[in-house]
């Protein structure tokens, strides 16, 4: 499934806007996009997956009525009408009495699932199950699915039906194992793990190994989504001189971080720097997506102030206040406006008891996506949530008392955590992007622990490396960030940016790093620049 994080957020605005009846802002922008990729069988699917009915509905009308893929678009718009009128279309209807896609349609409007033997009774084209399998996918009915990829002796050409499966699953896996990494309530892992590993089984029969390869890394992300750490670990194991080492050893770092083996997880990333510099000299960075990333940023600020004051106003009327913290709190301060060059919005809330109210407002709404399993109670320091129509994520930190400071924090995706302690503040209400806010009553005092020497602009500032704040820079979890950056660094060949953490490392008075690791450091600043002349 090919689409952008553009087209993502069209879609995403569209599905809003129909959802609170705002045609007109729907009209907008498919005047305003490209209505071949809108209309497109891609961005039905992301419709599908999302069970977004209403976008679904329109997408699939628009795409038949201006021919744009007419009978896919036709087929998906008779299932779909079927389910939300609750009666087969005439389309639907027509097809024979044990068809695969009429059977399941009719199972949904029964609320009823269909048995193992009923399955084995279906009949239709290898078309009509691969698009049946989809539905079940798509309507989270995963033991129909189940059944129905186990059940494939009636097809001749069995090679083809498990390709264009196994395609099919690899466009739907980062639906079901998201940047994010936290477990979705309508998948069912089991069975995907499973279906993973049916197909793995498959592509290895028919010597298809690099494909049979690819499905097991996608069954051990599925299984580390799942918490089961150690089967993941013992799957990449089997794999890791068969597939891309970066992957594997990057996601068995990862694992081992989850389980709280920092030694392992420290190894397994160093593997990971070496696998990624190599394939990173073997590679030239794309013109067209450097433009696209300098087209992305440019339009930051307009973005993020759309979010930001969405929220503003959903928090001032539940009378939670959040206030700017971190490098929103320095655009504010500094510059009067959000920095241009910054991914994402810091707010810091008071108090791990406001948590719940203000995540249970912010997920009603309907504007922003929030994971639940970020709320943890007294153990809450961090809690992203994502603007819908815009993609921009605001960082929520949550600051808790702890000996006389304010403590707040982050937890990685990747497993770790950092703390951040700051001297107490109250707040006072300020105007910003034309929106009444709060910010810290100690605005200089924070910054200067968060950030330094704050007034003199420093893009290439690392706060997880560089903050005041930081505390316990000597733990593992450091050690565990610095070599996160310095993979980042070397993925954008950021010969400053790796120049600046082995300054961070040399100036260090805590014993945070071996001198190996700083060498290792300074070794790739030479390969780097010795490559880039």
């Amino acid at each position: 499934m090919k689409i952008s994080s553009q087209t993502i957020h069209q879609l995403n605005h569209i599905n809003h806007c129909l959802m609170n009846g705002d045609g007109g802002s729907v009209e907008e922008i498919l005047t305003n996009g490209s209505l071949e990729t809108l209309l497109s069988q891609d961005a039905i699917a992301y419709a599908r997956i999302e069970n977004k009915k209403p976008l679904i509905l329109l997408l699939c009308t628009l795409a038949a009525n201006n021919d744009v893929e007419p009978e896919r678009a036709q087929k998906w718009l008779d299932v779909y009408q079927s389910i939300v009128n609750k009666q087969l279309t005439p389309n639907i209807f027509q097809l024979q009495k044990g068809n695969v896609l009429r059977e399941v349609v009719e199972s949904l409007l029964k609320q009823s699932a269909p048995t193992l033997a009923q399955v084995r009774l279906f009949t239709g084209n290898k078309r009509d199950w691969l698009d049946t399998v989809e539905l079940c996918l798509d309507s989270h009915q995963w033991k129909t699915a189940e059944f129905m990829i186990c059940n494939t002796s009636k097809f001749q050409d069995k090679n083809q039906w498990y390709q264009d499966l196994i395609k099919t699953l690899a466009d739907r896996h980062k639906h079901y194992v998201n940047e994010i990494g936290n477990r979705k309530t309508d998948v069912d892992y089991q069975i995907l793990i499973k279906l993973y590993e049916t197909c793995a089984i498959y592509a290895n029969k028919n010597q298809q190994h690099k494909l049979a390869t690819s499905m097991k890394l996608l069954q051990a992300a599925a299984l580390e989504v799942d918490q089961k750490y150690d089967e993941a670990i013992k799957l990449l194991k089997k794999i890791q001189h068969k597939g891309n080492p970066l992957n594997i050893n990057f996601s068995m770092a990862r694992c081992f971080c989850k389980l709280k083996k920092t030694t392992e997880c420290i190894d397994y990333l160093d593997k990971s720097i070496d696998n990624l510099l190599k394939e990173k000299l073997n590679s030239k960075m794309d013109k067209v997506e450097i433009k696209e990333k300098q087209e992305k940023d440019s339009k930051f600020e307009l973005r993020a102030s759309k979010a930001l004051k969405d929220l503003a106003i959903i928090s001032s009327k539940k009378n939670i206040p959040f206030f700017l913290v971190s490098g929103t709190l320095l655009g504010y301060a500094r510059e009067g406006k959000l920095l241009s060059h910054d991914k994402d919005i810091d707010i810091g809330i008071l108090g791990w008891e406001n948590q719940f109210e203000l995540s249970l407002a912010v997920k009603q709404s309907g504007i922003f996506s929030l994971e639940v399993d970020f709320l943890k109670g007294k153990k809450t320091y961090f809690i992203p949530i994502k603007h819908i129509a815009t993609g921009i994520w605001i960082d929520i930190f949550v600051y808790h008392e702890q000996n006389d400071h304010l403590v707040t924090g982050v937890d990685f995706f990747f497993g770790h955590q950092q703390t951040f302690e700051f001297t107490k503040f109250d707040l006072k209400e300020i105007d910003f992007l034309g929106v009444k806010m709060y910010a810290p009553s100690n605005i200089e005092k924070n910054l200067d622990e968060n950030f330094g020497n704050w007034k003199i602009p420093d893009k290439g500032y690392i706060s997880h490396l560089e903050s005041p704040s930081t505390m316990n820079k000597h733990s593992v979890d450091y050690q565990i960030t610095t070599r996160m950056q310095v993979l980042a660094a070397i993925k954008s060949k950021d010969i400053l940016k790796l120049r600046r953490i082995e300054k961070i490392m040399q100036n260090s008075e805590e014993k945070i790093e071996s001198n190996s690791f700083l060498f290792k450091i300074q070794n790739i600043i030479t390969i780097l620049e010795t490559e880039s002349k």
